[in-house]
């Protein structure tokens, strides 16, 4: 005779064994949202602490770059000896938070071997032109400079200048991809876990209910025994 091990269970034991199950299939899906839920504050702290910075360093050095560009054509055009010297000094005050910015991105910031190349071309660039720069900084400096020699600094200059802000747009470009494929890789991670959470609830509300089913006939099979008798 074949034994049914479910019906032959004393009610104490169908009771404890079927709210264990569903208790056992609710920690995993906690464990499973958790799971993911770390995943993604993982993913959103390199986002926020290392990525975004990134991006906001090399929109400074730009800035930067730029600002420092001005002011030596401005003390080359101006005639004021005190205004020369203020433009003169904007210019070196750009020039070391420039460099202060690169050594703290070497530092803090730097992603990956693509990130570290491009601050290395960058800061090799900005090296480059700030040497060619010196030709502005001694027409400034000049007794009556004609209009010859400021036009000739300013245009043998500018390609250097071209460079540094072509090289940060690329490098600026790259942490900006960065940031996107995190982005994109927490909204799949949150799909993911989304159907996967889903799917458990279903399977959890089923599970109670086939469980409720058995444990309600096995009730009314009790009951119906002893009305027999």
């Amino acid at each position: 005779m074949k034994v049914n091990w479910y019906r032959d269970l004393s009610l104490r034991w169908k009771l404890l064994g079927s709210f264990s199950l569903v208790a056992a299939l609710g920690l995993i899906v906690a464990l499973v949202l958790l799971s993911q839920l770390g995943s993604l504050n993982t993913d959103s702290q390199y986002l926020g602490l290392n990525q975004i910075p990134s991006v906001q360093v090399t929109e400074s050095i730009d800035y930067l770059v730029a600002d420092y560009r001005r002011s030596k054509l401005e003390a080359v055009v101006n005639t004021s000896a005190s205004s020369v010297k203020q433009d003169l000094a904007d210019a070196q005050s750009d020039a070391t938070s420039i460099n202060s910015l690169f050594a703290q991105y070497r530092k803090n910031d730097v992603s990956d071997a693509k990130d570290l190349t491009n601050l290395e071309t960058v800061e090799s660039d900005w090296k480059n032109y700030q040497a060619h720069a010196g030709a502005l900084t001694a027409v400034a400096e000049a007794s009556n400079p004609t209009s010859a020699e400021v036009d000739h600094a300013a245009r043998i200059t500018l390609p250097y200048y071209k460079q540094v802000h072509t090289g940060v747009a690329a490098w600026a470009a790259h942490n900006i991809k960065l940031a996107n494929q995190t982005v994109a890789h927490d909204g799949s991670a949150y799909s993911s876990a989304r159907a996967l959470a889903i799917a458990l609830i279903v399977v959890l509300v089923v599970l109670s209910l086939v469980i409720a089913l058995l444990i309600s006939r096995s009730i009314k099979r009790s009951v119906d025994a002893v009305l027999e008798r």
